[in-house]
């Protein structure tokens, strides 16, 4: 028994610390990259901004399609069926391609409408802004791809290619950056659209870097193109739900939470806003570590592992709680200096400080709730999830209301909101998940 748990442990590991080291990474560089494009003028940060913003989200929403890779190819692989593997990711590689050529379309012939009405773009914001997606309408059909091989490579138990892979590809952009934007390194100056080529550039060499490392997998077979379109339709169909938890969760609540808050005041929702993105940063690990689950769950639930099924997500907890716990104490050690790495206000630097306890709490069954989000879906529950995750978010929503306009507590109402939302996710899941495992071993 110690010594599955112990393997479980490494396997985890294994998958999930390079894709964190590969996140924390991201992320500073993410930030220097933005202080450059910011230098430009604050149109072209404000431009570069939004369009980054809607390109990250529509590339998070489609790639399920290459989560729904990672459980399927990982169960292939569980019970040792190689044949299906291969077909699986060939059928991701060519669904991905096709996803990607069509909003490159869209974004061609619609780019000016898109700008003018949605974001309300004009006069030299709306040039910028044209001049940039004039250059990025390719990032998708790039991320996509990324992403296909990016799974392989979790299913494959080999993410230290993501690491090397993607931290190379964010330092190539922050070179090209600094020369094509400022026309530094002998590069002319391109400002924006210099801005917009290192970010194509980098991750072009990023997917040539995954081609060369995965060439052996990528072998098409015009005989079974009947196969792809079989698992083509059976990837969208089990991807809509993916996708429909993930505009759920990361537009709709997120947007549905600030809009209430809003109405507290300039100052908190500022505040709020910062908090947010500290403690995105603090649950970098319960995502990575969500993925690694995801991935063992697929592959243990298709050679029938019981054992495993039972371990995984409690190992997975215990590893990514321990993490959140040791990074939480050490932000509230600095709570008086992180705020000013993103604000100079002094109101709303006092009040981040004085509220990052509470949303710390607030979010401490969040590691829990996320490890058996990833593990139902794992066992092709995402309906499930979907609908249950839309049940209680709204419930939250209505309880914030509550709190905030009833009771009058302000901003402690999200607090307490959040701390109910992710405990009773937890709690149905949970339950969710032991029933589904009693009853494929005792059926």
């Amino acid at each position: 028994m110690k010594k599955l748990i112990s393997n479980e442990t490494k396997e985890l590991n294994n998958i999930a610390v390079p894709l964190i080291i590969q996140s924390m990474a991201g992320l500073i560089i993410g930030f220097t990259d933005q202080a450059m494009v910011g230098r430009i003028s604050i149109l072209a940060y404000s431009a570069v901004g939004v369009i980054s913003s809607l390109l990250s989200l529509l590339a998070g929403v489609l790639g399920f399609t290459s989560v729904v890779f990672n459980i399927n190819g990982a169960k292939s692989l569980g019970k040792d069926d190689n044949v299906d593997f291969q077909d699986e990711f060939i059928s991701c590689l060519i669904l991905n391609i096709l996803i990607g050529l069509i909003f490159f379309i869209i974004i061609v012939l619609f780019k000016n409408p898109l700008l003018t009405l949605l974001y309300g773009f004009k006069g030299k914001i709306l040039d910028e802004a044209v001049t940039y997606l004039n250059i990025m309408g390719v990032y998708i059909i790039i991320q996509l791809l990324l992403f296909s091989f990016s799974a392989l490579f979790k299913i494959k138990k080999i993410t230290k290619w993501i690491l090397i892979g993607s931290t190379g590809s964010s330092i190539i952009n922050l070179i090209l950056d600094y020369g094509l934007i400022f026309g530094n390194l002998g590069l002319p100056k391109l400002e924006i659209k210099g801005a917009a080529i290192a970010t194509i550039l980098s991750l072009i060499i990023n997917l040539l870097f995954y081609i060369c490392i995965c060439r052996k997998y990528i072998q098409f077979n015009y005989k079974k193109i009947n196969i792809y379109k079989f698992k083509i339709k059976n990837n969208i169909k089990e991807s809509i739900p993916l996708m429909g938890q993930e505009v759920l969760e990361g537009s709709i609540f997120i947007i549905a939470t600030n809009a209430i808050i809003s109405r507290i005041g300039v100052i908190e929702l500022s505040t709020y806003l910062i908090l947010t993105q500290l403690m995105n940063i603090i649950l970098i690990p319960m995502y990575m570590y969500g993925s690694a689950t995801l991935t063992l769950i697929s592959q243990n639930n298709g050679s029938n592992n019981e054992e495993s099924l039972t371990n995984i997500p409690k190992l997975s907890i215990l590893i990514s709680m321990s993490i959140y716990l040791f990074l939480s104490i050490l932000f509230l050690i600095f709570r008086d200096y992180l705020p000013k790495l993103i604000t100079n206000d002094e109101k709303v630097i006092l009040l981040a400080s004085n509220l990052l306890i509470y949303i710390i709490i607030s979010n401490i069954f969040n590691p829990f709730c996320t490890i058996y989000k990833y593990s139902l879906q794992s066992l092709n529950e995402s309906k499930f999830v979907l609908f249950n995750t839309a049940k209680v978010n709204f419930l939250s929503l209505f309880l914030m209301c509550f709190f905030i306009y009833i009771l009058k507590i302000q901003i402690y109402g999200i607090f307490i909101s959040l701390f109910l939302n992710y405990f009773i996710v937890f709690m149905i899941y949970l339950k969710k998940y032991n029933r589904c495992i009693a009853k494929k071993f005792n059926s």
